[in-house]
């Protein structure tokens, strides 16, 4: 959804993903300019073993589900989002 492509080429890809012979493609997720945050829980949810994801729970009290956005406008400029984090 974020980068408007599939994650993986093709199933023997995501068969290769998921017997931990080859690494999630973050390629794409890069290109786009998604934040090391997202990269980082996306990857969670996507780990070939379901005891290694994170339980619903533990994903939307990820750092990232907590992100707000709040749009800006420079002078003469296009809105632009700004990230905004909670406090910790």
């Amino acid at each position: 959804m974020l980068t408007k492509k599939p994650g993986f080429k093709d199933s023997g890809a995501l068969s290769r993903y998921a017997n931990d012979v080859k690494r999630f493609p973050i390629k794409d997720l890069q290109e786009c300019d998604c934040s090391d945050s997202s990269i980082r829980f996306i990857k969670s949810l996507m780990a070939p073993s379901p005891d290694e994801r994170p339980s619903a729970r533990e994903a939307k009290l990820h750092e990232w589900m907590n992100v707000q956005t709040e749009l800006t406008t420079s002078p003469g400029g296009p809105e632009t989002p700004k990230y905004v984090y909670p406090a910790t």
